[in-house]
């Protein structure tokens, strides 16, 4: 993100417990554990293997530079404590991905935050950069070589037209409605069987039974469909070699991350709307917030004509048909970290 090279990595262990030590960063802020403190735990209870250099750094002995900027980075909830305690040991800048809502922003040197959690745009602290869509990288070289492997596995033919699929499940913030489903992938299925085209499709961990159940009997063996990939089955994530060898992306509305995903590799995917407001009155009150704030992201990188949002099978079909070209990689991507490096203060001449 920031420009190191080599970067240091380090994974927390599973059998960590760190609520005793979130309840103390929230009700003490920055201040609720010493450096030295930090590095104890860092060292004997909190990650499964360190890195040589980063105890050295932990230990005070810094490079001779002072052109030399440290930063813990991390993402989502579950490590979000751990990135504060190692910047604590580090005397670093801790930089979180998807703001935790356990822990206070203010915590944090810089937050990138979805637009999705973000509730009031005009009065955001200086730490707060609110990213078009969930942050993501695409690795073009990695993406071709598992587009090539892909190929060859599968006797994928280049010479045919691929549209890849990418298909999520409901959550509260996106609550899925059976048929609206069943027709949306169904007319997907229908549009390739009459302009020969060939599906590239991919489940995931959240996708219902009832779906899966519903693809395995229609989408598997037929002949439009060249690959089928089920999520419950198998660790592979496809969707980097799909975006590669597909013309055109269909993803279901549920996942921001693979949107926002479809978006960075280049592709104006097709997005199927398949969230719509709870049925009782009960359930609404507490789901629609949610929903709304889904909607709106969507509806964000729509009117920047990043994604074809399909409401139906009317949509769906003109959109597969009429799909738009092929933007430059990593637009949204780039586009965050020149703010992230000027909010920072990062000239291009100092380590990261």
């Amino acid at each position: 993100m920031l420009g190191d090279e080599n970067p240091m990595v380090v994974t927390l262990r599973k059998d960590f417990n760190e609520l005793p030590l979130r309840l103390r960063f929230a009700s003490l802020g920055r201040g609720a554990i010493t450096r030295a403190g930090a590095r104890g735990l860092v060292e004997r209870k909190m990650f499964d293997e360190l890195p040589i250099g980063l105890t050295t750094l932990g230990n005070g002995k810094l490079p001779q530079d002072k052109d030399l900027r440290i930063f813990t980075v991390s993402t989502g909830t579950s490590v979000a404590t751990a990135n504060l305690v190692l910047a604590r040991m580090l005397q670093a800048d801790p930089i979180v991905c998807m703001t935790p809502s356990l822990l206070p922003r203010k915590l944090f040197r810089l937050n990138l935050v979805p637009p999705h959690d973000v509730k009031d745009r005009e009065h955001l602290p200086e730490n707060i950069i609110v990213t078009p869509a969930a942050l993501s990288h695409h690795d073009e070289i990695a993406s071709f070589d598992m587009a090539n492997q892909l190929a060859r596995d599968n006797n994928l033919n280049p010479d045919f037209e691929y549209i890849a699929m990418a298909i999520g499940g409901p959550s509260n913030s996106a609550p899925w409605r059976e048929e609206t489903v069943i027709e949306g992938l169904r007319e997907v299925l229908k549009t390739a069987e009459v302009h020969e085209q060939k599906l590239l499709v991919s489940t995931s961990r959240r996708t219902p039974d009832w779906c899966r159940n519903w693809l395995i009997a229609n989408y598997v063996g037929n002949p439009a469909v060249s690959y089928f990939l089920d999520a419950n089955n198998s660790e592979l994530n496809p969707l980097p070699g799909f975006f590669v060898l597909a013309d055109g992306v269909v993803v279901t509305c549920d996942s921001f991350s693979m949107v926002g995903e479809a978006v960075n590799s280049g592709h104006r995917p097709i997005v199927i709307k398949v969230n719509e407001p709870p049925q009782s009155v009960k359930e609404a009150e507490f789901k629609v917030e949610k929903l709304d704030k889904m909607n709106r992201a969507v509806m964000n990188l729509s009117n920047e004509g990043l994604v074809d949002i399909a409401n139906d099978a009317f949509e769906i079909r003109g959109c597969i048909i009429r799909r738009s070209r092929r933007k430059k990689p990593n637009l949204l991507y780039e586009r965050v970290m020149d703010e992230v490096r000027q909010r920072l203060n990062i000239p291009e001449e100092v380590r990261v």
